[in-house]
């Protein structure tokens, strides 16, 4: 529980829930806004494309960041007033010049390699950061200075891509471990480090950013408080100030990893910039049907939270979803509203109520059919639970409300993760929320 002193939050939004106030206060005796000055503010104002045109930080009532930026016809910035730091793209997009995330006024240099990935930030002629992929974009290692030393950081992935294994420079054994939670992709339960004492330490979430870090006795030893788009402030375990974590604790917003070196969260297939709340790289699918871009994105629960222009639909099974319903999104012509061509925006600029784990974009038709060809085929070569699950494919979708009825889906769904990894499994809810809506729902009405 946090003390009196600042830590209570506010929101606003505009009519495309796009969050335009953030503070942070004391709460009124209503709970209804942060009463008096806040301790902190965030205000945005965000053009027909969800562009930040103005930006603004206010500390106790003053103003110590009045920011405005300018975007060209694709959505990339061309300039940030307030903003001695240039910024530029290469012709595929890439943030190749951008922002120091800890020093707005300062230019860092970003190589891409072919396939958009980033392979190295500089600041000058000293390389802050380099790294490696393997094939399907996981990254297998990171080199950084840590203290005065260079090292070398070498991952092991599960399946679902979680990393579950580091490894320092020529060593065979781990130096560090992870141990994940069923609940969502990213829901991280322990990290163990015979580096630090106490080794283990376990982190709680909330809305899946990490907040604070336990020893097994429960005590907090450290805390993290966070920006709406991310930018991280260390705490002690009596929200005290401190200056970096002194477990050098790498899961912090939005449960990503925080390089520390860059201040950059690497989320999977892209980088996330927090100071400038915005990807460097436009999404990689880019799922395209005429002028509309789709997009899939996940609510705070994990469940898919289905977005396409102006349109927000939060569907949890067992929630009644928007009266549209998701039957536009799936079909092969989506409504003309849900054009969305910006490519850099962070979750439709709604970071608190929605997560994207993935950096991507999703075709649902694809995931779709091959759901329904896995269903057809009843699991051959899976256990009677999963056969008897896909026989019933439609009924266990109707049953799964929050604590009742058997999680046939999730049956499903896991075994699926067998064949197509974690990112079909996570679309194979959004079927089962397809079908919720189209069969169960509406006959609840």
């Amino acid at each position: 529980m946090a003390p009196a002193g600042g830590f209570d939050e506010a929101y606003e939004y505009d009519g495309l829930y796009q969050l335009t106030d953030m503070r942070c206060g004391n709460l009124n005796i209503n709970q209804t806004t942060i009463g008096g000055v806040p301790v902190w503010e965030e205000t945005w104002d965000d053009d027909s494309a969800g562009n930040w045109k103005t930006y603004t930080t206010r500390v106790g009532g003053a103003d110590p960041l009045e920011q405005s930026r300018e975007h060209n016809k694709v959505n990339e910035i061309t300039l940030i007033d307030e903003s001695a730091a240039t910024v530029g793209y290469d012709l595929a997009g890439n943030m190749t010049v951008m922002p120091k995330v800890s020093d707005l006024v300062t230019s860092q240099q970003n190589t891409f390699d072919a396939w958009n990935r980033l392979v190295q930030v500089a600041e000058g002629a000293t390389v802050i950061g380099s790294y490696a992929y393997d094939g399907l974009t996981r990254r297998i290692w990171k080199e950084s200075v840590e203290g005065a030393t260079l090292a070398r950081r070498h991952g092991y992935f599960t399946s679902q891509w979680q990393l579950i294994e580091e490894r320092l420079d020529a060593a065979t054994t781990a130096e560090r471990q992870f141990v994940w939670g069923t609940r969502y992709v990213d829901d991280l339960i322990l990290r163990d480090f015979e580096g630090f004492t106490p080794s283990r330490l376990y982190a709680t979430h909330d809305q899946w950013h990490v907040i604070s870090l336990l020893d097994a006795a429960g005590t907090v030893e450290e805390r993290y408080a966070y920006t709406a788009f991310g930018m991280p402030t260390v705490l002690t375990g009596a929200f005290g100030d401190r200056s970096e974590s002194f477990y050098g604790w790498e899961t912090r917003y939005g449960a990503y990893r925080y390089d520390v070196e860059t201040g950059l969260c690497c989320v999977r297939y892209r980088y996330f910039h927090p100071a400038l709340g915005r990807w460097l790289s436009r999404d990689p699918i880019e799922e395209i049907t005429g002028t509309n871009v789709i997009r899939i994105r996940y609510d705070v629960y994990g469940v898919p939270a289905f977005t396409a222009g102006i349109n927000r639909y939060m569907l949890r099974f067992g929630v009644e979803s928007d009266d549209a319903g998701i039957g536009g999104l799936l079909d092969a012509n989506p409504p003309s509203n849900s054009v969305d061509t910006n490519l850099y925006r962070y979750v439709e600029n709604n970071p608190l109520g929605q997560a994207d784990p993935f950096g991507l974009g999703s075709d649902l038709e694809k995931v779709g059919k091959a759901i329904s060809d896995f269903i057809k085929g009843v699991g051959k070569g899976t256990s009677p639970e999963v056969a008897a699950a896909c026989k019933n494919f439609t009924a266990c979708c109707c049953v799964v409300e929050f604590g009742t009825g058997p999680d046939c889906c999730a049956t499903i769904c896991n075994a699926i993760a067998e064949q197509g990894g974690v990112f079909v499994q996570l679309n194979c809810y959004a079927k089962c929320a397809e079908i919720y809506d189209k069969n169960c729902n509406q006959k609840k009405k």
